[in-house]
């Protein structure tokens, strides 16, 4: 019995990653192609990620805006 509670926690574990992963690779595909400039800032508020149209408007890259 304890075997297979195991081995279905480890599968609900599996079920959510996937599930994450691909909620962040929809959420990273509509940022890269929205028409306005978005910028992730940590708590410091240094960049920690800035979307292609941010990157156009300022003229930079995104690793240049996160130096």
């Amino acid at each position: 019995m304890l075997h297979e509670l195991d081995f279905a926690c480890e599968l609900l574990r599996q079920n959510q990653r996937a599930r994450t992963g691909h909620t962040l690779q929809r959420l990273r595909s509509i940022l890269n192609h929205v028409p306005i400039g978005v910028v992730f800032l940590d708590g410091s508020g240094r960049i920690l990620e800035a979307n292609p149209r941010l990157c156009t408007m300022l003229g930079r890259s995104a690793e240049e805006l996160q130096q």
